[in-house]
């Protein structure tokens, strides 16, 4: 019966933790069975705040270095949630090229034109408009691999802490 229980939640896991790479919430996702096999007695709860530990540093993370990035260049908070509302739709659109690996090729280049075009709007100004998006779209693909990278931690520590 463990086995059957690792491999389902690992699998799911693993679903909600692809969601990262749409810029959708997928850590937090991922954090759901760890909750139900803590109060299923599968886990302990030093295991469940780890856990729950590395999704907030994830989220944490993205947060501060978005912030960060949009500061350098001088984009507002409204250039950020543009570039997530891109990044969503565009890495919705392009998920299903190349087997799955458009949906990270579409969140870069949906950050990226999100900013661009809501800077276009806003300043009008080329270059600025680049820059910006640039930075922006850079901080979206380090943010994306960091937190996929967390999400594979997750759903291997939950394995690893089911299998006990």
């Amino acid at each position: 019966m463990i086995p059957v229980i690792i491999f389902g939640v690992t699998v799911l896991q693993f679903l909600f933790v692809m969601l990262n790479l749409f810029s959708l919430p997928g850590n937090m996702l991922a954090a759901i069975p760890p909750v139900i096999l803590y109060f299923t007695d599968l886990m302990e709860l030093w295991q469940l705040v780890l856990i729950l530990a590395i999704v907030a540093a994830g989220e944490i993370f993205e947060w501060i270095s978005g912030f960060f990035s949009a500061k350098k260049t001088g984009a507002t908070n409204k250039s950020v949630f543009a570039s997530i509302a891109g990044a969503i739709v565009v890495g919705i659109i392009m998920a299903p090229l190349f087997f799955g690996i458009g949906a990270l090729i579409g969140s870069v280049i949906g950050a990226f034109a999100g900013t661009f075009l809501y800077e276009k709007i806003t300043i009008s100004d080329n270059r600025t408009a680049i820059l910006r998006s640039t930075s922006i779209m850079k901080n979206r693909m380090f943010a994306i691999i960091i937190k996929f990278s967390l999400g594979i931690s997750i759903v291997i520590l939950t394995g690893i802490y089911i299998y006990q």
